[in-house]
């Protein structure tokens, strides 16, 4: 468990980080969207799906678990202590979710992958700050605004997406290797 006696965000750091990741996810997105055609962004499913495990796992693992009593207690049910860990799976498959329809999207499937994963954590975010009133209730987040929280929430899900791609991008070298030293073994 993590102790945040004391400790207190502002507004302004939502803000600041909110510009600075989105500099970096804007960057990232560019780049991935002109190296993954849609062709090799289809052929990365599997691959996505280990790389979403890989994220998302100690995410609802160890993260969350560590922050119940600080935070997520005082805005979610008490039975989500322990069905946190179904998100674990859930999220993954969500991800390969989002990875089918950003095919069906048209134009290039990484940004609209990446934006469907920042609209999922703008919407979460709207949920837990103007639904369950997170900012008011926690203790670390009072008196920020709500808004510098959604906004970052947008940018942090899309790093979450764009470090999937990645482990992704990964996980298809590491078998294409495997399978190669198969072959001629």
């Amino acid at each position: 468990m993590v102790d945040l006696t004391g400790k207190h965000l502002t507004t302004e750091i939502f803000w600041w980080s909110a510009l600075v990741v989105g500099l970096v996810d804007t960057a990232f997105v560019l780049l991935l969207s002109r190296r993954i055609t849609a062709e090799r962004f289809r052929a990365l499913r599997w691959p996505l799906v280990v790389g979403m495990l890989i994220v998302w796992m100690p995410i609802w693992t160890v993260l969350f678990p560590s922050y119940w009593e600080s935070v997520y207690r005082l805005v979610m049910p008490s039975w989500a202590r322990w069905g946190y860990q179904l998100w674990a799976v859930g999220f993954p498959a969500l991800g390969l979710g989002f990875w089918w329809l950003s095919l069906r999207i048209g134009g290039r499937p990484v940004v609209s992958y990446c934006l469907l994963g920042a609209l999922l954590g703008f919407l979460t975010h709207v949920r837990a700050m103007y639904g369950a009133r997170m900012h008011e209730k926690v203790p670390l987040l009072q008196g920020v605004s709500p808004m510098s929280m959604v906004v970052f929430a947008f940018f942090e899900f899309m790093t979450y997406w764009i470090v999937a791609l990645l482990l992704a991008l990964l996980v298809e070298k590491v078998v294409a290797g495997a399978r190669l030293r198969q072959n001629r073994g």
